[in-house]
């Protein structure tokens, strides 16, 4: 897959020379909707004869526009970019977005970009909006077009009754209903960051763990204890997380990730992973002394021994 960045520098954009079949959309978690929409774009470019693209944007349209706060993302940028290429798409156009573009009418919008790119059809979502004050519509591609733009549009697809969307991933993760969060995605929800210097307590209490500092534009979860697959180096652990403030020993002032790999032993400080949600367990809990402590984590490797065991019994083919 080429990945091309789009200016507002419109006289830099590449002269492709080849129809294209796009699907135009901003993507943030490529949860199983949105996928869809994708494989329907190559589908159609390989039934035409022409070439597959993705056209999104960076940054969210919603951050520049001031219509979200959170600057965190459910697929940062490169991890949308590796996901996309995994679905056979052989081109990821980037436009990047600022409030020059967010000016731009749905008409400039079109002829700028994608007729100036070669694009021959598009597919979108039902409620797929564009260009200034979001005034485009699937309906106007077609004649901002003068006809030359074929469009195909993904019904709306619902989950418990509810849109199936980033919002409500979103909502998800800060309730910590990880098992609905996994079935929208079509795959666990992850995060990844560097494994930083910690206080060692966990060391000192026989449970050591690795704390990570979290990229800030993966987004957040609920705090509390979890089920995770840990990546590192191409293996996978079974890993017992904690996203928190450690209330027992050696209370933190920001929330930190930190997370026991069961069975490894060896040093990741400086080493990047990834952490793979499976389940919420439960909230962080106040212990009145060590043995309390260490038995509740005893039940918590117990559990997510129970969980995550059979699952990377599959993935290996046991």
């Amino acid at each position: 897959m080429v990945i091309i960045r789009l200016s507002k520098d419109l006289s830099t954009h590449p002269q492709l020379n080849e129809s294209l079949i796009v699907a135009l959309g901003q993507f943030d978690g490529l949860h199983e909707a949105h996928q869809v929409l994708i494989k329907k774009a190559v589908a159609l470019a390989r039934e035409k004869k022409c070439k597959s693209a993705v056209v999104s944007f960076d940054p969210h349209p919603d951050i520049i526009l001031k219509k979200q706060t959170d600057l965190s993302y459910l697929t940062p940028l490169d991890k949308k970019c590796a996901f996309i290429a995994n679905l056979g798409v052989d081109y990821l156009m980037i436009v990047e977005f600022d409030e020059d573009v967010a000016r731009l009418s749905h008409q400039e919008f079109v002829k700028s970009y994608l007729l100036a790119l070669g694009v021959r059809g598009v597919v979108v979502g039902f409620d797929y909006r564009y260009g200034y004050k979001g005034l485009g519509n699937s309906q106007t591609i077609k004649t901002d077009s003068d006809g030359l733009i074929e469009v195909t549009v993904i019904d709306e697809i619902k989950y418990d009754n509810q849109k199936l969307g980033s919002t409500l991933i979103r909502r998800y993760l800060n309730e910590g209903k990880i098992e609905d969060v996994t079935a929208l995605l079509g795959r666990f929800y992850e995060v990844e960051g560097q494994v930083i210097a910690g206080s060692q307590i966990g060391r000192k209490l026989n449970i050591p763990t690795a704390n990570l500092a979290i990229r800030p534009d993966f987004a957040p979860l609920r705090s509390g204890v979890y089920a995770t697959i840990v990546e590192f180096n191409g293996h996978q652990y079974i890993g017992v997380c904690n996203i928190g403030y450690n209330p027992t020993f050696n209370t933190q002032k920001e929330r930190r990730l930190e997370v026991h790999l069961l069975g490894f032993d060896g040093d990741l400080y400086a080493q990047t992973i990834k952490v793979r949600f499976v389940k919420w367990l439960r909230d962080e809990m106040v212990f009145d002394n060590l043995s309390e402590f260490h038995k509740q984590i005893e039940t918590d490797i117990r559990t997510t021994k129970q969980l995550v065991t059979p699952l990377l019994n599959a993935k290996n083919g046991i």
